[in-house]
């Protein structure tokens, strides 16, 4: 941000409602992610216990391949957001704003209760769902 004329500013300010649409997009595209994951695992694992005597062992690791494919991705669409996306978004804040910026400036010192909330969730569904298909022969034995 080594010069501010008024093409860079107007440039910038186009760059910045892009980048803020697209964090945005992300945003919403994730919460899907997360709600298809574990809606989609839940309903895969009912399926399975529904269809117990029908089914292979191996067929026990499909909630988990599921949900660890989802998973990577999530991370990935949150990593973007917080790093290049949130990243590039301060510094255009700071150059308008100054050193107190906007809304990423102000975010990025806070706590991160939320992410440790949403972490949470997505290890106790992927330890349950690891854990399915060895307490299965458990509780029916195929």
């Amino acid at each position: 941000m080594a010069q501010s004329d008024d093409r860079s500013d107007a440039f910038l300010l186009k760059e910045y409602d892009a980048l803020r649409l697209e964090m945005r997009d992300r945003l919403c595209e994730s919460w899907k992610l997360e709600k298809f994951a574990l809606g989609g695992a839940a309903a895969i694992s009912v399926w399975l216990f529904t269809h117990f005597k029908e089914v292979p062992r191996v067929a026990w690791w499909v909630p988990f391949a599921f949900l660890l494919i989802c998973s990577t991705r999530f991370v990935a669409i949150q990593l973007h957001l917080a790093t290049r996306a949130g990243m590039y978004i301060s510094r255009v804040e700071a150059h308008f704003l100054g050193n107190n910026g906007g809304w990423e400036t102000f975010f990025r010192p806070l706590p991160l209760n939320e992410t440790i909330a949403i972490s949470v969730v997505w290890i106790a569904a992927l330890l349950s769902a690891f854990a399915l298909p060895f307490l299965v022969p458990l509780v029916h034995p195929i």
